[in-house]
């Protein structure tokens, strides 16, 4: 059994993908409210109704709140007796597709929480593609209404793609772009697989997560293959922490990408050193320094392990300092990390103490 997140309550947590200049309580609609308050009284096949209704109709805030409800499992979720939690039976392929078209409506009329959540799915590739340049401009659209959780998406986006960050796609990946919003993933893998042939590292990388999605390994590790050496580092990324090589060849293009200056390499790599894997031999003082370098360029993975340093102390130069873990831990949550409530949540039991 789960307990129900009302999704109104999610302005709470990502105050920092509206506007600075907006109030999150003014981000849900009268409908959403009033599907939130049946859901909330035990009402759940009610407040669903209300909820598909308000988007039917273009209400951009119930779209965002269908397809958030969709992604946690409620559209096949049953109440449980009081009203106090629900059973999650499963989220089917459907529930995920008819989420990410909800997302894209509402993005599309420029609703700053779902401009929030499609470059956060973007960046992580679930559910939706992997897409480092759809998540940056997901994100450049909310830095520009001056959200600060736009701005941070922005600089991490800009620094994974690096040169890449100001070359525009041709005709042909412009167009697969567009089929990739659309959820035509066969058309925009036929566009993408046009434009890699003809020599563009980034479409040949997106062909490859298509093809990895689509669980052709053979395909996808070629294409990863053509765009890293092509210097593109997301490429680089996927060959230094996939299955896709020898654990040696690995730890090459994992360090090629985090040279690069892609932060999440310097996350995954910073993560190696701590913890002697992949190959590496264990280096705190290396690993932490790259970990400090992921944060300063806004990778939530890295400010969620500085924050959970500070939390325990300990460590050499990460005394214990619940504020700065706090800080660290608010500004993930903020950017949409998933993980960032349990380090709040520790946090605060520490200050309880």
């Amino acid at each position: 059994m789960r307990k129900l997140l009302s999704v109104c309550a999610l302005a709470l947590l990502v105050q920092a993908g509206a506007p600075a200049a907006e109030d999150p309580a003014t981000l849900f609609s009268p409908a959403v409210r009033d599907a939130d308050a049946q859901i909330k009284q035990g009402h759940l096949k009610e407040g669903m109704a209300l909820l598909r209704t308000a988007a039917d109709s273009g209400d951009a805030s119930a779209q965002f709140g269908l397809a958030h409800y969709l992604t946690k499992g409620m559209g096949h979720a049953e109440q449980v007796e009081g009203g106090k939690g629900y059973v999650v039976r499963g989220i089917t392929e459907d529930d995920k597709t008819e989420a990410a078209g909800l997302l894209s409506r509402a993005a599309g009329q420029g609703y700053p929480l779902a401009q929030a959540e499609l470059g956060w799915q973007y960046e992580m590739g679930n559910p939706l593609p992997r897409h480092p340049r759809l998540a940056r401009d997901y994100y450049a659209a909310l830095d520009a209404k001056g959200a600060v959780s736009g701005h941070r998406g922005t600089v991490r986006a800009n620094a994974a793609l690096g040169k890449w960050a100001q070359i525009a796609p041709g005709a042909d990946e412009a167009q697969a772009d567009g089929k990739i919003q659309a959820q035509d993933y066969g058309a925009a893998a036929a566009l993408y697989l046009k434009a890699a042939q003809g020599g563009s590292a980034s479409a040949a990388y997106e062909y490859a997560v298509l093809c990895e999605r689509g669980k052709n390994a053979d395909e996808a590790k070629k294409w990863y293959l053509a765009a890293a050496e092509q210097g593109y580092a997301p490429a680089q990324l996927e060959l230094g922490r996939g299955k896709f090589l020898p654990e040696r060849d690995r730890l090459a293009w994992l360090t090629k990408a985090s040279d690069a200056g892609s932060p999440q390499a310097e996350y995954w790599l910073g993560q190696s050193k701590l913890q002697g894997r992949d190959g590496t031999p264990r280096d705190e003082a290396g690993g932490w320094g790259l970990l400090k370098k992921a944060a300063a360029q806004e990778e939530t993975f890295a400010k969620l392990t500085l924050a959970g340093a500070y939390l325990r102390g300990g460590v050499e130069g990460f005394p214990k300092d619940l504020d700065k873990a706090a800080t660290l831990a608010v500004e993930a949550a903020q950017d949409g990390n998933p993980i960032a409530g349990e380090f709040l949540a520790a946090i605060s039991a520490a200050r309880g103490k």
